[in-house]
């Protein structure tokens, strides 16, 4: 039993001696628990869907129902016209244009039939998550400008005498049974309880009527054919291809130095700087090659259609960002469980607060801005640009920037580090 103890002792011992496996053994689990609770929790409210609504019909009751939108609490509403709407959800800066077409403020005028409104929604592919809550919205506001066009009486008349008009050229019988049902309805959006607020004691919402068809349409679907989710996804798993090989080699050079090596490659006639130059290589070599590998597989079996020149410059860009921090990670890193738990703790949060792992429209405000700060955020959205996003190579140009940026930063790091090294 002593013995027993004895191991048990030396093992803690040795995770206490190496302050990386300590750190993400105890502090790691922390700082996710505290980011979670900050997303999930008490860490502010979610920022609102940023959303463009886009009247085509420029009437009374088209302008009413802009107006209801724009109270919704939970949406921030920019009213555009149809093309940068549209636009800016190409570039992920809105999740979706509201379209209210032409002629709609005379379909309004049945306002209890749900299929005499259509409104489109050109949603972003990947935002498909926020696509109910926006329909559920949209009906609300519906409601809304229904309940309070009903408060007045010649606003009310004129719906309901609409609605006779329509059903005119049924026979007479069932002409007479509909004209009797508008009346007793005329009748009952007259009295006080269906006058008041929705929202106050219930009773106004007592009609389950749904005043509102919404149609959704994909902003990917509109530009290039039939959506395809693999489209949407594929970006998601080359990230974690990046990841995949920045580990690999980051664990190999500590490997190297622990199992002799790299003390063997450094008594060569090679400098310290162009073996460590050379593991870079490698390292952005084989990120090139996994992420090509999986852009041929889904353009060839999931007949995802990128643009190729862009898509390549997004891999360049991102092999330059991800190879420079692999580069980092092994130079701090001195043991193969330091390498792993400083690569891991360095990276878990970018990808999480970079959109990788949580939906960027699920954090609070200030998180979706610290975003900018994570390279795993500018590196999904070039790929996305170049795969489904249609971004021209002015639009592109941003995010390769600050990839190709962060690389040579973290590089150039390095490279100094290195000359003023001594081991």
């Amino acid at each position: 039993m002593r013995m027993l103890w004895a191991i048990v002792r030396k093992d803690f011992l040795q995770l206490r001696r190496d302050p990386a496996a300590l750190f993400f053994t105890l502090g790691w689990p922390l700082i996710v628990a505290i980011a979670f609770g900050l997303i999930f929790g008490g860490g502010g409210d979610t920022a609102k869907p940023k959303v463009a609504i886009v009247d085509l019909d420029g009437s009374a009751v088209s302008r009413s129902f802009v107006r209801s939108v724009d109270a919704l609490a939970e949406l921030d509403v920019d009213v555009q016209s149809l093309a940068p709407a549209r636009d800016a959800v190409r570039r992920g800066q809105r999740v979706a244009p509201i379209v209210l077409p032409a002629g709609w403020g005379g379909a309004r005028g049945v306002g209890f039939s749900p299929g005499a409104m259509p409104v489109k929604l050109l949603v972003d592919p990947s935002r498909k998550a926020e696509q109910a809550m926006l329909q559920g919205l949209l009906v609300q506001a519906a409601m809304q400008d229904l309940m309070s066009s009903q408060q007045d009486p010649a606003t009310r008349k004129m719906l309901v005498e609409r609605a006779k008009a329509d059903v005119a050229g049924l026979p007479p019988q069932s002409r007479a049974q509909f004209e009797a049902f508008f009346d007793s309805l005329d009748r009952v959006l007259a009295t006080p309880e269906l006058r008041s607020t929705p929202g106050g004691d219930g009773s106004g919402g007592a009609m389950d009527i749904s005043p509102l068809r919404v149609e959704t349409e994909s902003v990917q679907a509109a530009r290039r054919g039939p959506a395809n989710p693999h489209a949407v996804t594929f970006p998601q798993g080359m990230f974690w291809a990046v990841l995949g090989v920045l580990m690999s080699f980051a664990t190999s050079l500590a490997t190297e130095r622990t199992e002799g090596t790299w003390l063997r490659l450094r008594t060569a006639p090679v400098r310290g700087w162009h073996l460590l130059a050379g593991k870079g290589l490698a390292c952005g070599l084989a990120m090139l090659l996994a992420l090509n590998v999986l852009a041929v597989i889904g353009a060839v079996v999931f007949r995802i259609r990128p643009d190729w020149l862009l898509l390549e410059l997004a891999f360049l860009a991102g092999a330059t960002c991800f190879t420079g921090m692999m580069m980092v990670f092994a130079m701090l890193a001195r043991s193969v469980r330091a390498a792993s738990g400083i690569a891991w703790a360095a990276l878990m949060p970018l990808a999480m607060l970079g959109g990788a792992m949580i939906p960027l429209f699920a954090m609070p405000g200030w998180m979706q801005a610290a975003s900018n700060a994570s390279p795993v955020k500018w590196l999904l959205l070039a790929i996305e640009g170049a795969v489904w996003r249609g971004f021209t190579l002015a639009e592109m140009l941003p995010a390769l920037g600050i990839l190709v940026a962060v690389g040579a930063m973290l590089i150039g790091w390095v490279a100094w580090r290195r000359e003023h090294a001594h081991d």
